[in-house]
């Protein structure tokens, strides 16, 4: 079975998502936050992921790409086709 995200981008009878989440990773204030997680080294397995976070950006990994949008609202969202505003009226 395919994932329902899928699903709902290829049925054009199926309910979309009427919500979306959006990562931490995904903001400007991300290095910051992963510099600090892995200095404290609170987390599962002592950071580790937060460390592997922090030599990714070092390195200069950047997740913007050709398809990348720069988020404005849930509108626009709903606009590409990741959401619907959901049948609640």
């Amino acid at each position: 079975m395919g994932c329902v995200l899928c699903l709902c981008q290829f049925d054009p009878h199926a309910l979309k998502p009427s919500g979306c989440l959006l990562h931490a990773k995904f903001l400007d204030t991300f290095a910051l936050r992963a510099e600090q997680e892995a200095a404290r080294g609170e987390h599962y397995g002592e950071s580790h992921e937060y460390r592997a976070y922090r030599r990714g950006i070092t390195n200069e990994r950047d997740l913007w790409c050709n398809w990348s949008e720069k988020y404005i609202n849930w509108r626009q969202l709903e606009i590409l086709g990741l959401m619907s505003k959901g049948n609640w009226a």
